[in-house]
């Protein structure tokens, strides 16, 4: 079973609906994987890894690392 829980609890004018980023980029904010495994004390690798086979992928440009 695939599940996400994002804690929005501090952050002010969320709604239902509103786009949640974990790992990317939007409205000129990003968070990179470097961010998130910080956060969790961890490497970026082991996060990367812990994704699940049945998330969508989007590959932005060509040639493009976003590493």
């Amino acid at each position: 079973m695939d599940q996400t829980m994002v804690d929005v609890t501090d952050i002010e004018k969320v709604e239902r609906g509103d786009i949640a980023v974990v790992i990317g980029k939007f409205g000129g904010v990003e968070i990179s994987v470097c961010d998130v495994a910080e956060q969790a004390g961890t490497i970026s690798t082991e996060v990367l890894s812990r994704l699940g086979t049945r998330l969508e992928r989007a590959v932005l440009g060509v040639g493009s690392y976003a590493g």
